[in-house]
């Protein structure tokens, strides 16, 4: 056999660029949990709820940068009540955000200890 790659090889189908481009973009897109998120959630903060638990299933912490006014409190409590139904999560905010996350934490029934550094 001359060239033995020749019986390996195939050239498949012709594919656009942009095609390419957006299989390789949606495989790269973040895990997202299956888990229910809770009702009280808005309808914009459900993925970002599924991500956030995916990254914090898989590698313990996430990072959490939507848009100033997105919701990202109630994204992080609605986070802690489904990987901690039973007891208490300890939330580490900063100072100025303490008061803000306990009211938000009393209007959802979220079971969370909201301390400071």
């Amino acid at each position: 056999m001359p060239d033995p790659l020749v019986t390996g090889l195939s050239i498949g189908p012709v594919t656009r660029a942009a095609d390419i481009a957006r299989a390789i973009a949606w495989s790269l897109r973040p895990a997202e949990d299956p888990a229910s998120p809770p009702s009280w959630l808005l309808d914009g903060q459900r993925r970002s709820f599924r991500r956030v638990t995916a990254a914090l299933r898989r590698y313990r912490g996430a990072l959490l940068a939507d848009p100033v006014g997105s919701g990202k409190t109630y994204v992080a409590l609605a986070a802690a009540a489904s990987l901690n139904p039973r007891g208490p999560t300890a939330c580490l905010v900063p100072a100025t955000l303490v008061q803000q996350w306990q009211a938000a934490a009393a209007r959802v029934g979220a079971n969370v200890q909201v301390t400071s550094h």
